[in-house]
């Protein structure tokens, strides 16, 4: 490879890592939390519960929810149907709803904000093989 198409790739790798290096800091994940803010608090002492037989063999993504109370979304692992699952804290099946998508490898679910304000939507995330 000649001299100049090396340079460029560095150059390409590096500017690569500096606008990484510039989104991370802008999400002010470096800095320190001021005096007014507040840390969220997590249970100290987690509860366990047992989820009911055969609901989901292969539990990937966990999310609670924020629109149940008490309720838990979750989906399967790759290849498995392609439903989310609705369990009760207490490892209850409520529901499945099958999705009209297809589960090549579903390994997260997330929640949070939308297109539609004040609206909480559940994000799968199909990134495969772990």
């Amino acid at each position: 490879m000649p001299y100049y198409r090396q340079t460029i790739e560095i150059l390409k790798n590096f500017s690569l890592i500096v606008i990484t290096s510039c989104l991370l800091i802008s999400c002010d994940w470096f800095k320190s939390p001021t005096p007014q803010s507040t840390l969220p608090e997590f249970e100290s002492s987690p509860t366990v519960k047992s989820i009911a037989g055969r609901v989901a063999d292969e539990a990937s993504g966990m999310v609670d929810s924020r629109n149940i109370p008490g309720h838990i979304w979750t989906h399967e692992d790759g290849l498995n149907p392609n439903e989310i699952i609705l369990i009760s804290h207490q490892g209850q099946l409520v529901k499945k709803f099958q999705l009209p998508i297809f589960n090549r490898d579903w390994e997260d679910l997330g929640i949070g904000p939308g297109p539609q304000n004040g609206v909480n939507y559940l994000y799968i995330a199909d990134i495969g093989d772990n």
